[in-house]
């Protein structure tokens, strides 16, 4: 329904490649008896033959043999490994997250090797990689791998277990860190993972590491698990599917199963972000059922669809030719999900799929007095806003990122807000992403109705005449809106496809009427110290897109204007809590002389505007997708915002960047009328 949609370039298959994923056996290569606890050491193996090439099929191809040699014998194992591979304990919706800070991970390796925290500081700022360092440390001590090897909390000598360790274990102590809490939760969290270390065997120590900092630094993006997790079920189908008659493919028919495989785990994890569910349906059944099986359901949150940037009127009017469509106030606010319940609770998601239901206790109130009285369960796609209720209007991005972000009251809203709705993914039992925006939409204003000025429908027009939507956009960026989305409303076209950047939506922003097609949610990466006017702190920052295939951070730019000294100030105190010592390995970056002064752990996220795109020898963001040996850079960058709301994994692609490049020479080229 989305053919000229932007995707991903196809990776070419290198000759008898299929032939030798059909050939491997993982009966053999399994160092294991069937049942038992898969060893800890076969994924660390994996991963180190995964960190020694950049290749995306090569990686992927590791991790796949991988996998099949668990789905060969300890098949429960699976699941625990896919989460140690992604370094969580659970979906995101479950708040889930390690919370393990470098300065716990350092003192546990010092105590669990018997050396002083300073040394192991001083080590890892000379490496920048504590997982290095814990590596490098357990190989000059070697003696200690049968004997004594650390102190626990009560004084008491950690002798090493001589058992190997397993993923259970490392997945069980990653669950028990990411859920104690409470008095002596540092120190019994610490001891976990010190206990761990102690175990560890080879380069088991620097994996442990990096697991708890959240970053495996070896280029695997999670699409690239998926990649491998569909292949592995295709080669080596789970025996409940062997028994239904499905084998291995011939090596002729394996690269287009995978690729259908492929598709069809990336829909149903769109659908359902949750591997407990996923997985327990892909060891069951066919691939391609999968997503039938995992449709999207109240209670967990859909990977939202996205728009793609313009040009402007003339643009949109040309890709609808013909056609019949809708143009939307786009809100300067934040993604809100809403999932009403059968018992009648109400949750709301951010974007990247947290729960921001504390967030929200204000919503939480209204929200049952708009849902129809009849309506059982339903999901909302919506835009929550800060509002001015005595003036009557939107307020800034800004102003709703001061509210507080966990366990609000209604006592401690000072910030009021009002959610625009604009989509209805799920009504009474049944998804409905398969009908047209026009049915979706008429549903939405029949069951959800407006309650002053806290929940609003999107205002829109539907029309394909030039001056009325550029009169439309005029008229929303007057009323303090961002610029206008406009939607196909007919046909199969406009159906909602979680997790897509559509060309069936597309973003009109008033920088649009300045000239650059579209903004940039970049991911910085490192800073230099300020001249001037701007010495105490930072003057000019490292910005990013993301690479989604690598999980690599590709820089496109260098950010020095459009900030206030406050704003300098604010940003500089958060950027120093995420200074890391030296670049971590997953930055692609200029190879100059005059880099950053200060690198950061990849967390910040901003919104930048640029006059143009263009081709650059130094930059590397898409290098080599639209000429060979250059990367495009931003031209006349400047900072609009922080964005709060959205994960590194949200931030502009390498292939949004390379895309949007194409567009603009394309504009560039064609003849003026």
């Amino acid at each position: 329904a989305d053919e000229d949609a932007p995707s991903e370039p196809p990776l070419q298959s290198p000759p008898g490649r299929e032939e030798a994923l059909v050939a491997f056996d993982p009966a053999k290569e399994s160092n294991w008896k069937a049942g038992d606890d898969v060893p800890f050491k076969h994924v660390t193996q994996c991963l180190d033959r995964i960190e020694a090439t950049s290749k995306r099929l090569e990686i992927v191809d590791e991790l796949t043999n991988c996998l099949r040699c668990v789905l060969a014998t300890s098949p429960n194992d699976l699941l625990p490994i896919v989460y140690v591979l992604t370094s969580s304990v659970g979906p995101k919706h479950e708040a889930s997250e390690l919370g393990v800070g470098d300065s716990m991970l350092v003192k546990a390796l010092a105590e669990a090797t018997g050396r002083e925290v300073s040394k192991v500081k001083e080590e890892y700022t000379k490496a920048g990689d504590l997982g290095a360092v814990a590596a490098q440390t357990r190989s000059r001590q070697s003696t200690i791998m049968g004997s004594v090897s650390g102190t626990l909390k009560d004084g008491t000598v950690a002798t090493r277990d001589p058992r190997p360790l397993s993923v259970q274990q490392v997945f069980a102590a990653m669950r028990m860190v990411a859920t104690t809490s409470g008095k002596d939760s540092v120190v019994l969290r610490r001891d976990r993972i010190k206990a761990l270390l102690v175990q560890a065997r080879d380069s088991e120590a620097k994996f442990i590491i990096r697991i708890f900092q959240g970053k495996l630094r070896i280029g695997l993006a999670e699409q690239s698990v998926i990649a491998a997790l569909a292949a592995a079920v295709t080669l080596s189908p789970p025996r409940v599917l062997r028994i239904k008659g499905i084998t291995c493919p011939p090596a002729e028919e394996a690269k287009e199963k995978i690729t259908m495989a492929t598709k069809a785990l990336q829909q149903a994890m769109a659908q359902v972000p949750d591997y407990e569910t996923v997985l327990g349906a892909l060891l069951a059944f066919p691939a391609a059922e999968v997503p039938l099986l995992c449709s999207i359901r109240p209670g967990i949150p859909v990977k939202p669809m996205l728009a793609s940037p313009s040009k402007g009127v003339t643009e949109v009017l040309e890709k609808f030719a013909n056609e019949t469509f809708t143009c939307e106030y786009k809100y300067d606010g934040e993604r809100g999900q809403v999932h009403l319940l059968k018992e009648g609770e109400v949750k709301i998601y951010s974007r990247n799929m947290e729960d921001n239901t504390d967030k929200y206790p204000d919503l939480q109130k209204v929200l049952p007095l708009a849902i129809d009285q009849d309506i059982e369960t339903c999901i909302l796609d919506c835009e929550i806003v800060a509002y001015d209720r005595e003036q009557g209007r939107i307020l800034p991005f800004q102003v709703l990122s001061t509210r507080a972000r966990k366990n609000v009251e209604m006592s401690d809203v000072k910030v009021q807000v009002c959610l625009f709705v604009f989509d209805l993914l799920y009504l009474n039992g049944t998804a409905t992403v398969d009908k047209p925006l026009s049915e979706r939409r008429a549903l939405l204003k029949r069951h959800v109705k407006e309650v002053d000025e806290r929940v609003r429908h999107v205002t829109s027009v539907d029309t394909a005449d030039p001056e009325e939507m550029q009169a439309f956009l005029l008229q929303a960026v007057e009323d303090y809106c961002e610029g206008l989305m406009v939607k196909r409303l007919e046909g199969p076209a406009s159906y909602y496809i979680p997790d897509k950047r559509s060309r069936e939506w597309w973003k009109l922003k008033k920088d649009y009427m300045e000239g650059m097609s579209d903004t940039f949610d970049l991911v910085i990466l490192g800073a230099w110290h300020g001249r001037g006017k701007r010495t105490g702190g930072y003057g000019a920052f490292l910005a990013a897109c993301y690479n989604k295939q690598l999980g690599t951070f590709e820089s496109t730019c260098r950010l020095g204007s459009g900030f206030s000294e406050e704003q300098l100030s604010t940003l500089t105190t958060e950027l120093k809590k995420i200074a890391l010592p030296s670049m971590p390995s997953s930055f692609t970056v200029p190879n100059d002389v005059n880099g950053p002064e200060v690198w950061f752990e990849p967390r910040a996220v901003w919104e930048v505007a640029a006059a143009d795109l263009s081709l650059s020898p130094a930059h590397m963001a898409a290098r080599g997708v639209v000429q060979e040996d250059k990367g495009i850079a931003l031209r006349f960058p400047r900072f609009l915002k922080v964005r709060e709301d959205k994960g590194v994994e949200d931030a502009t692609g390498s292939e949004q960047i390379a895309d949007m490049f194409r567009a603009q020479s394309n504009q560039q080229d064609s003849p003026k009328k």
